[in-house]
């Protein structure tokens, strides 16, 4: 069988949208240069504070990623590292 690493959210007290989005990009970028290993994303109904979150998740399922999320240097770090 195959064991494939798996990243989530440790959501907390006083957690929001900043820290949503500082932990979807620190995913998008682990993700996105691992050399091509998939990883399993765990997000679970309860994990859903704000309805925002819903649309993010929503974009990255459909676009691969979350607009205006991730700065020019971030997303070329990514695409580089895929080129390979």
């Amino acid at each position: 069988t195959l064991a494939y690493p798996f990243v989530n959210l440790n959501i907390g007290k006083g957690y929001d949208v900043t820290a949503f989005w500082k932990d979807i990009a620190g995913i998008l970028v682990k993700v996105g240069t691992s050399e091509n290993q998939p990883h399993i994303f765990i997000f679970s109904d309860t994990q859903i504070i704000y309805d925002s979150f819903l649309e993010d998740i929503n974009n990255i399922l459909n676009n691969g990623e979350v607009p205006n999320l991730l700065k020019d240097d971030d997303l070329n770090f990514i695409y580089n590292s895929l080129k390979d």
